[in-house]
């Protein structure tokens, strides 16, 4: 992991996870998600393709790993894409519509 990379998990860290703020209005301690899309089937995408989401909506029984991307997204409203959309421009110090 590069200094960019570490830069950008501390800010993830920092900002907690995207969901429980949009859903929910709180801040939680996030793991660091991944997104899985564009990738091979057991890859990880770059590291500048990540979220914040807390370990229930990551990989507990709320958790995008277990419910499926498909169901957790049309549960929360929110796709993946649009999620890291609005983590980027709340990183870059942006409003943004959620």
């Amino acid at each position: 992991m590069n200094k960019a990379d570490k830069a950008r998990f501390d800010a993830l860290t920092d900002q907690g996870c995207i969901v429980c703020r949009l859903v929910l209005s709180v801040w939680t301690p996030p793991d660091i998600h991944h997104l899985r899309s564009g990738v091979g089937m057991g890859q990880r995408s770059g590291h500048e393709r990540t979220i914040p989401l807390c370990h229930t909506h990551h990989q507990g029984q709320w958790g995008i790993h277990a419910m499926g991307t498909r169901a957790w997204e049309a549960h929360f409203g929110y796709s993946e894409e649009r999620l890291l959309t609005i983590t980027n421009a709340l990183l870059r110090g942006e409003q943004c519509e959620a």
